[in-house]
């Protein structure tokens, strides 16, 4: 009698032990989900093949980035491009597509939208394009994203301008299309990309430079990163994209 009440107190402590493993085992099994999930999303954000052949513009050369292409982040912020097993590091320039009024933006970026003074951050390896109608549309986890006009900004030195702009510095203007840029030096010296004429230049000045719109809507100061709205209100411009809320 007393041998079967042992008995059963190990079978008992058997089961018991059993159904703990399991409950272990399956939370390890849930764990081990939830961390490929992540470092399958986090790859992904931070991987991308390049569907057509683009080209980054800086001076009077056009570097190549081949159709197929794989763009990759670094862990300090580098861009690498991969292809047939060979890799290399490419600059920030945005990769601008032969075809369409179409660009790959290569690292995080503000984008402004200076009438209503909003901003949100667009993540590396986003698509931007302009339509027929010259609306801006964003590719963003598939979907296809309106948004108002504006322009995008690293935080640092990199302006890309989603309308036309006027560019005002020595005293001379310049008109440039929608998708141009401007990069301004850490001395006088700031570089202007036209997209339509596939243009570089250079500008070489100590004063503040101006970008406008024909409506006079507002007035960007690249030296200063400063926005004036249309009330003649001046405002600094944001300038860390990782602490802003991405486009939806």
């Amino acid at each position: 009698m007393e041998e079967n009440r042992q008995n059963s107190s190990v079978s008992s402590k058997q089961k018991k032990t059993k159904k703990d493993l399991l409950i272990v085992l399956g939370g390890v099994i849930l764990i081990a989900i939830v961390v490929i999930a992540v470092v399958l999303v986090v790859k992904k954000s931070s991987q991308k093949k390049v569907e057509a052949e683009g080209r980054q513009y800086f001076g009077n050369t056009a570097h190549v980035v081949d159709k197929g292409t794989v763009l990759s982040k670094t862990e300090d912020g580098s861009t690498i491009v991969e292809k047939s097993g060979t890799r290399s590091v490419i600059t920030e320039l945005p990769i601008y597509y032969d075809e369409d009024r179409k660009f790959t933006i290569t690292e995080d970026m503000i984008y402004y939208t200076p009438r209503a003074i909003d901003y949100q951050r667009v993540d590396h390896f986003t698509d931007l394009y302009l339509d027929d109608n010259d609306n801006v549309h964003a590719i963003v986890g598939g979907r296809d994203i309106s948004l108002p006009r504006g322009f995008l900004y690293n935080g640092k030195n990199m302006y890309i301008f989603l309308e036309e702009v006027t560019l005002n510095a020595n005293g001379h203007d310049q008109v440039l299309p929608p998708l141009s840029y401007v990069e301004t030096g850490k001395t006088n010296t700031s570089n202007v990309f036209d997209f339509e004429t596939k243009e570089f230049s250079r500008i070489e000045t100590p004063e503040d430079i101006k970008v406008s719109v024909p409506e006079n809507d507002y007035t960007v100061y690249l030296r200063s990163d400063t926005l004036e709205t249309s009330d003649g209100v001046k405002h600094l411009l944001y300038t860390r994209p990782d602490l802003l809320d991405p486009i939806k």
